[in-house]
C-alpha cells in the first residue's frame, strides 16, 4: 500500500464518546427502570452537575452513585446502577476499528476524553479499539475537562509536542474550536468516511484501502 505521511503530524488524538464508541442514554433509563418516569431532558437536568463533578474527579464513584439515587428518588442497588450507567456505551462507530488499525502503523495514537471511572473501565474492557492507543488522557484522572484550554496544554506538555504536530478528532464543535485556538489541527467528527476524507486532504495518509 502506497502511503504519503504528513511530516508535520507527529501524533493523532481521538475523543472517545461518539467518536470511537456510540453513546446513548436511553438504555440507562430502561435499565434503571425509570423509562417513562423521566425524560432524557429531565435526566440531564438532574444529573448534569454531579456528572460533571464525577468526570473531573471531584466525586468518586460511590458518592456519585449515592447522589444519583437521591436525585432520581430510587433505591436501586449499586450493581444495577453500574450496569445501567455503563449500558450507555452501545457499540463501536462504524468503520473506526479498521481505520485505527491502519493509522497505528504510521502514527502514535492517544485518547483525550471527558469521561468517568465506571464508563472508562467498562469501555476499556469491552471495546478492543482502545488497545491500539499508547496513552489515555482522561478528565477524571487529570482534574480538567474539555473544552478548558488547560486540558489541551496538559496533553501537549505530556507528549512534548507542538500544537501543530497534533491531529485531533472530536465530535463536539466547542472542543474543536478550543483546540484550534492553540494551533492544534482539529477535525469535527461526524462519521468515519468524512474523517477519512479529512485525513486524505491533510496528507496524513495519502489513500486508505478500507473503503
Amino acid at each position: 500500500m502506497k502511503e504519503l505521511s504528513n511530516p508535520k503530524t507527529k501524533a493523532i488524538v481521538f475523543d472517545l464518546g461518539n467518536t470511537l464508541v456510540t453513546i446513548d442514554y436511553k438504555p440507562f433509563l430502561i435499565n434503571m427502570g425509570i423509562d417513562g418516569k423521566f425524560s432524557e431532558e429531565e435526566i440531564y437536568h438532574f444529573l448534569a452537575e454531579p456528572t460533571q463533578k464525577y468526570e473531573c474527579g471531584k466525586l468518586d464513584t460511590e458518592n456519585f452513585y449515592l447522589i444519583v439515587k437521591q436525585q432520581l428518588k430510587t433505591d436501586v442497588d449499586f450493581d444495577r446502577f453500574k450496569l445501567a450507567w455503563c449500558s450507555v456505551a452501545t457499540g463501536s462507530i462504524d468503520g473506526i476499528q479498521d481505520l485505527i488499525t491502519l493509522l497505528k502503523t504510521k502514527y502514535p495514537l492517544y485518547l483525550l476524553s471527558n469521561t468517568n471511572e465506571l464508563h472508562f473501565d467498562y469501555i476499556l474492557s469491552n471495546f478492543p479499539v482502545l488497545n491500539d492507543f499508547r496513552k489515555y488522557f482522561l478528565s477524571y484522572q487529570i482534574g480538567l475537562m474539555k473544552p478548558e484550554i488547560e486540558i489541551y496544554i496538559h496533553m501537549l506538555n505530556e507528549l512534548n509536542l507542538k500544537p501543530e504536530e497534533i491531529f485531533f478528532i472530536d465530535d463536539k464543535k466547542i472542543n474543536i474550536e478550543r483546540a484550534s485556538r492553540l494551533g492544534i489541527d482539529a477535525h469535527l467528527f461526524s462519521n468515519t468516511g468524512m474523517l477519512i476524507q479529512s485525513l486524505k486532504s491533510k496528507n496524513i495518509l495519502e489513500w486508505l484501502d478500507i473503503y
